[in-house]
C-alpha cells in the first residue's frame, strides 16, 4: 500500500483509552472495506460528576438496604460507587498531526480486493482503445 493512502474509520473511547477501527481504504479511487483496529491509546480520564454521584446513590442505596439499613453500609456502598463511576470514565485520546496509529487486521484482507479489473476482459478492448 503507498504512504498516505487514506484510511476511512472511526475512534472509539472507553474506560481504557480511545482505538481506531478501520473500516477501508481508498486506493486509486476505489473505497475496499477491510477490518482493523488499533491498541488501545492512553488517554486521560474525563469523569462526569452526574455518573460518579448516580452511582455513588446507587451502590450507597444498594449496600445501605443489603446491609439491613446500617450508616456504615450506606457510606461503604457510596464509596463503591463513587469508585467505580470513576473507573469507568472515559479515558479520550489527544492525537498530533502527523501521529501514526498502527492497526492490526481482525479479518483475513481478500487479495482480490487491491487488484483493478482488466479493461480486455471487461469490455473486450485493449486499455490503449478505452476512453480516459
Amino acid at each position: 500500500m503507498p504512504p498516505d493512502t487514506p484510511v476511512v474509520g472511526r475512534f472509539e473511547t472507553g474506560s481504557r483509552g480511545s482505538r481506531f477501527i478501520a473500516e477501508a481504504i481508498n486506493l486509486e479511487g476505489r473505497s475496499i472495506p477491510f477490518k482493523a483496529e488499533s491498541d488501545w491509546i492512553d488517554g486521560t480520564r474525563e469523569p462526569d460528576a452526574g455518573n460518579i454521584l448516580l452511582d455513588s446513590g446507587i451502590g450507597g442505596l444498594g449496600i445501605f438496604l443489603l446491609s439491613g439499613l446500617s450508616g456504615i453500609g450506606l457510606l461503604a456502598g457510596a464509596a463503591a460507587g463513587a469508585i467505580f463511576g470513576f473507573a469507568t470514565s472515559p479515558q479520550p485520546t489527544t492525537l498530533v498531526p502527523g501521529q501514526v496509529v498502527e492497526v492490526q487486521l481482525t479479518e483475513d484482507l481478500r487479495q482480490s480486493e487491491f487488484f483493478l479489473p482488466d479493461p480486455l476482459v471487461e469490455t473486450g478492448r485493449p486499455r490503449e482503445l478505452l476512453p480516459d
